[in-house]
């Protein structure tokens, strides 16, 4: 991607949103131009224009893998949102919003290395888009992803599943709590060490956790990516 492509406000038109769970939604969209992204790295989308209540933009990771050519992403909407999100959640298919991006770099560059992928809550969507793209290139590494929800409501959990189900090479864990699964990625540092990449995408509270975590257990900086969700409001 070129430095300029960063600063295009492209246009990009909602086809389809989804309630996902009790406050936890699904926007998919479809780009003019053509658009080129790493599956798991983010964008920034903005309405282009209005004055909304705490800014007219948001900074969502991609949920969609690039060969899926649409922009899906996946945010919580609760009973008081900010005045982006009620306007998101209000679109109508058809209508647009801007995208700039996508960039950053929450991405496999090494896919024949195994990896452990660590989701807290929505965080699970670049994660989601990283299983879809292996899925798609039949890579040689491993990948378990670690998907923990303290309310169970697992995003994309049939998507997930049916990925898992098709692709020995792809193992997926559910979770319900911080404590079991820092005790099953403890377990997986034991077999793994450096051997593997960690992937960690969620709230900032858990990704500092589990960076800590890996940190104490001697995994290299080199091997732990990251991806903090601070955009809730």
């Amino acid at each position: 991607m070129s430095i300029l492509s960063l600063f295009k406000n492209n246009e990009i038109k909602l086809i389809d949103k989804r309630k996902e769970f009790s406050d936890k939604y699904s926007f998919s969209f479809e780009s003019k131009s053509p658009l080129s992204w790493k599956a798991g790295q983010h964008g920034l989308f903005n309405f282009k224009g209005e004055k909304l209540n705490r800014g007219n933009s948001r900074m969502f990771s991609v949920a969609s893998s690039p060969y899926e050519k649409i922009i899906t992403i996946g945010t919580k909407i609760g009973e008081n949102p900010s005045g982006f999100k009620a306007k998101l959640k209000s679109m109508e298919i058809g209508e647009s919003i801007f995208l700039r991006g996508p960039f950053g770099g929450f991405f496999i560059s090494n896919d024949n290395k195994s990896i452990a992928m660590i989701a807290g809550g929505i965080g699970i969507t670049p994660m989601r888009a990283i299983l879809k793209d292996l899925e798609y290139k039949d890579t040689k590494g491993k990948a378990k992803l670690f998907y923990v929800d303290s309310k169970r409501e697992y995003v994309f959990k049939d998507e997930l599943d049916k990925i898992s189900n098709n692709n020995p090479k792809i193992n997926i864990i559910y979770l319900k709590d911080r404590k079991d699964l820092e005790e099953n990625i403890l377990d997986y540092i034991k077999k793994h060490k450096n051997n593997s990449l960690y992937f960690i995408s969620g709230n900032p509270n858990m990704v500092k956790e589990i960076r800590l975590k890996l940190k104490d257990n001697e995994i290299k900086r080199k091997n732990i990516i990251n991806d903090s969700f601070r955009g809730y409001k």
